[in-house]
């Protein structure tokens, strides 16, 4: 079994912005929504109605971009899909999580609110510091056994900054050409 960490094709599709920030903290309290991405239950009953667009950030002028993924990030933890996307993934996710209506750009979305929690392989793994600073993980292992029937997880060790997947992810993902999404083997936070 590979193992993967994703990542958003920002490249091409720019960042997905949420218009309602205020509602959601509101929702979850200012503190709890800054810790929303390590949340491992539902949170279907204070979820607000949520829109947003995506738009093109890395020029001066920010312009909203009409091309969308079926599969991106929110909060680097939280799978964004589509309609077309949710119908792929909803067999397989169910377990692991919740969809939650989100609109992009006017179109029927969901976000994919992650419960699973995997804890990696301490003698394979090591946390990066600066100046006794956490800055990130320098190595990331997860043991087989841990991972079980978990094919999309986070993790405290990286402070729920990401999210990672094995190769049946993935393999889903590209046999029904989903967009949006980048698989990467080296799952630490240097890339």
């Amino acid at each position: 079994m590979k193992l993967y960490k994703i990542s958003s094709d920002s490249s091409k599709y720019g960042s997905v912005e949420t218009f309602n920030t205020k509602e959601l903290m509101s929702a979850f309290g200012i503190v709890k929504y800054r810790k929303i991405r390590s949340i491992q239950q539902s949170i279907s009953d204070k979820w607000p109605k949520s829109h947003g667009g995506f738009y093109e950030m890395f020029s001066e002028e920010a312009r909203e971009l009409s091309k969308i993924p079926d599969v991106y990030l929110w909060m680097n933890v939280f799978l964004m899909v589509s309609k077309k996307a949710k119908d792929v993934l909803s067999p397989l996710l169910d377990i692991f999580g919740e969809f939650l209506p989100f609109e992009c750009n006017g179109d029927e979305y969901f976000i994919f609110s992650v419960y699973s929690v995997i804890e990696p392989d301490p003698s394979k793994s090591k946390i990066l510091l600066n100046d006794g600073i956490y800055a990130g993980i320098s190595s990331l292992s997860f043991k087989p056994e841990t991972i079980g029937t978990h094919i999309l997880f986070k993790t405290s060790f990286d402070r729920f900054s990401y999210l990672y997947c094995t190769d049946k992810f993935k393999d889903i993902i590209e046999s029904n050409e989903l967009t949006g999404l980048h698989f990467s083997t080296d799952l630490s936070s240097r890339t």
